[in-house]
């Protein structure tokens, strides 16, 4: 449960070109998490991340299982898991799916204050959205949740229990999703 300080990240992956492999293509990611405690056990935390994917030339393909995804417990509360960002038609039965993008941006906040010992309360704001293609944003059209909840400090067994209000949609067919459980630290 961090208190205060801050941790910088870079990573990249590379899958096929000189490593072998059907599918060539590339990833990077970078982000940053800060977190201060400005009086008595209360902390004050924002995590922000980028990430791309994108195929290594000009013709080749991400497959879905590759591409980018947000909304759910670990990116933005209040909308379901998987569902920020872009959407195709099933052709079978004409549902309206998730289907990824190449670039995703979320930034988060979070507000917590001690209730008891191992349990504090949590208030969060969540943006971000996954976009088609690589390298592209539109941050005019962002999902934006909010809410509140309860972490249970399990030492080795964390759990986050949240209510979010989705505020804005990225998209008029994202489907929301109130309640959210996970298991784990979110930053």
């Amino acid at each position: 449960l961090p208190t205060r300080g801050t941790r910088l990240y870079a990573t990249g992956m590379l899958m096929g070109g000189p490593m072998g492999g059907d599918t060539e293509l590339y990833q990077l990611e970078v982000g940053a998490a800060a977190h201060v405690s400005p009086w008595w056990e209360h902390i004050l935390s924002g995590r922000v991340r980028a990430q791309v994917v994108d195929g290594l030339t000009g013709n080749d393909q991400v497959p879905v299982s590759e591409r980018l995804f947000a909304g759910g417990p670990n990116s933005i509360r209040g909308f379901r898991w998987r569902g920020v960002g872009p959407k195709g038609v099933a052709t079978d039965n004409g549902d309206i799916r998730p289907i990824g993008g190449q670039t995703l941006a979320i930034a988060t906040a979070e507000y917590t204050v001690p209730i008891v010992s191992k349990l504090r309360f949590a208030t969060f704001v969540d943006a971000g959205n996954a976009w088609f293609d690589p390298y592209e944003t539109d941050f005019s059209r962002l999902a934006v949740g909010m809410g509140f909840g309860i972490r249970l400090n399990i030492p080795g067994f964390p759990i986050r229990l949240d209510y979010a209000w989705p505020i804005q949609r990225d998209d008029p067919n994202t489907r929301t999703e109130r309640f959210s459980f996970a298991v784990g630290y979110g930053f």
